[in-house]
This record gives structure tokens, sequence and C-alpha cells, in this order.
């Protein structure tokens, strides 16, 4: 039994096809801001909204991808096209399924020079049983722009900290 106000329906993409790109960086890095580990993996998903956009092919420009990064095609994509021409279409004339987001490409990088940003921990012991820490951030890779982006803090204990100055929010998690 719902009281609350209709919802209205999500709107139809008024395209053929809707692209979406989803990109992660995971960065583990030490107190000092080395870099010990850092990966990205990348997903390109094509959505057809229409009948003509099940038949869509996506060109891509392969000259202008990393080298460095590692790339793999969907398994029902036509891996030649893509290799000779960097065309992804799929294999055998066949159409996108309509209405569903499918995964053409997706990529891979593993360097210690990935990272978009640098992290310094300054932990200071009070002498009361408390430590202060001071956590500076700072974008070295200003051509990026960041969406939601986690920082992940062991505190070694299981008591909330007291925070007193934050640009953004946190969340404390005891396990």
């Amino acid at each position: 039994f719902d009281l609350s106000a209709p919802k209205a329906p999500a709107a139809t993409p008024s395209t053929p096809i809707t692209l979406a790109l989803e990109e992660k960086i995971t960065v583990q890095m030490s107190r000092e801001g080395d870099i010990q580990s850092c990966e990205v993996k990348g997903t390109l998903m094509l959505t057809a909204n229409t009948e003509a956009g099940t038949m869509a092919l996506v060109s891509v420009d392969k000259v202008a991808l990393p080298p460095t990064f590692s790339y793999a095609t969907h398994p029902k994509v036509d891996k030649k096209a893509y290799e000779t021409q960097g065309v992804l279409a799929l294999k055998g004339g066949k159409g996108f399924p309509l209405s569903r987001g499918v995964g053409i490409l997706r990529w891979s990088y593993s360097g210690d020079d990935a990272a978009p940003l640098t992290i310094n921990c300054w932990p200071e012991d009070e002498g009361t049983g408390t430590i202060n820490v001071n956590i500076e951030m700072e974008m070295t890779r200003p051509d990026l722009v960041l969406r939601d982006v986690n920082i992940l803090l062991p505190l070694g204990t299981s008591d909330p900290p007291a925070v007193e100055n934050i640009d953004g929010i946190y969340k404390h998690d005891p396990a």
C-alpha cells in the first residue's frame, strides 16, 4: 500500500544509442604519499534505444588510446574489425540488444603514474592518548574530472574519530 505520489515514467532517450563510460582508479598509498599500487579499469557500455540503434557501429580512434593500457573487446564484438579498423560492432552483422546495456570494450592499466592525486598523511601524537592526523590531497592531473572519490584510512581502532575539519563528507566503518 503506497500513499506517495505516483512516479513519473523515465524519459525515453531521444538518440538511437547511449554510450556510457565508467572508469575506476584504485590506489594504495603509504602515509608519506608513496604509491604502493595503482590500477585503472574501465568499460565502454552501449545501449541501443531504437531499432536503428541496434545496428550501430562505434568508431574508436585507436591512435589516441594510451599504448600502455590493455584493451579487450566483448566476445560477441567483431575483434578483427576492431583491430584493423577501430570499429566496435557485433560479429556476423547481428544487432545490439534493444534497451539493454552491453559492455563492448574494457581496458586496464597498472602503474604508479596512473594516480590522479597525491595524499600526504601527517599523524601527530598529542601525548594524551589521542593522535591528531592532518591529511593533504592534491590533484596531479588537472586534465581529469574526478567523481565519487572514496579515500579509505585504516584507524587501527574501532572507536569513531573526532573530525574537526573536512572538505567533503566522511563515514566511519568500525569493522
